[in-house]
């Protein structure tokens, strides 16, 4: 989940009951938090992520158990940030602008580490997306290709396409891991692991 922005410093009075009247990305994390159990989505997402994107590293705001303690020394805080900062902009500019990657190894340090040339699963894979549409509330599916040996970034593209196909709801966008959910013996495609994504909410 997201911390730290139940208000802004600069508008205290606003409470996220409607949207800001202004591009300030404080208030619009603050609209985001107060709205998120109503199924939020945005008439423009590209503008929502962006502004989501500009301030959740530079604000300290991370997903669970991400946030830099204040007792650590501002080095330390800094060297975290900027580690954090390089790994999720790989993944914004390689084809995943929506998908906050969580799945980072740490040094000795604590400090995260970029993993996301390393294979996720082994073998032939199959990505399961799964999302609700947003206009009927059905539960759908979709399968991709076959990807052999699949590294953590393409698996990050593949959790992108499930993200837009939920309506650009601002909700699960945090790839934790991911689960091979079953073993398949297919007449047509031969054998492969279908895997689902382990996803963190905002």
């Amino acid at each position: 989940m997201i911390d730290n922005i139940s208000h802004c410093s600069k508008h205290p009075r606003y409470k996220g009951a409607r949207a800001p009247r202004t591009s300030c990305p404080a208030c619009w994390l603050v609209y985001i938090d107060s709205n998120k159990d109503k199924g939020l989505t945005f008439q423009d997402p590209e503008l929502a992520w962006s502004i989501v994107r500009e301030v959740a590293i530079d604000q300290n705001i991370y997903h669970e158990g991400e946030y830099v303690p204040k007792s650590l020394k501002k080095k330390r805080d800094t060297e975290y940030k900027k580690a954090l900062k390089k790994i999720r902009n790989k993944v914004w500019d390689n084809g995943a602008e929506m998908v906050f990657y969580a799945a980072y190894e740490t040094d000795d340090e604590g400090i995260p580490s970029d993993n996301l040339d390393q294979v996720c699963v082994q073998g032939r894979v199959k990505f399961l997306m799964e999302w609700e549409d947003p206009e009927t509330d059905e539960q759908m599916q979709k399968e991709s290709e076959i990807v052999v040996n699949p590294t953590w970034m393409e698996a990050c593209r593949f959790c992108n396409m499930q993200i837009k196909n939920n309506g650009y709801a601002i909700e699960e966008v945090f790839l934790e891991d991911v689960t091979v959910r079953e073993r398949v013996d297919c007449n047509i495609d031969g054998k492969f692991k279908l895997v689902t994504f382990d996803m963190g909410t905002v």
